[in-house]
């Protein structure tokens, strides 16, 4: 019994850990403070979408991550970065 406790508190604190850190070690856009294992649900809109994400980017000036139970969405809120990433790269990213 003490052992699978031991084993299980192992498993919860070694996800925790990594669920934190960011895979690729590249700087990500910052974005309201997410939760252990549902991210940001409880922070997403219920107004409309682009006026939240209008406030968050002025807030943290700067475009936005979102974290949903773990899935990342980026909000881009520059038309340099929407550039950047559409026209200048978009072959990397026309399969996905």
């Amino acid at each position: 019994m003490e052992t699978t406790l031991a084993v299980a508190i192992f498993a919860i604190l070694l996800y925790a850990l990594r669920w934190n850190r960011n895979r690729s070690g590249l700087p990500l856009p910052p974005g309201p403070k997410k939760l252990l294992l549902i991210g940001n649900m409880f922070d997403m809109p219920t107004e409309p979408q682009w006026e939240t994400f209008l406030k968050w980017s002025k807030q943290f000036k700067s475009d936005i991550i979102l974290n949903v139970t773990g899935t990342s969405s980026v909000v881009l809120s520059s038309i340099e970065a929407v550039k950047e990433l559409f026209e200048k790269r978009s072959t990397l990213y026309s399969g996905r």
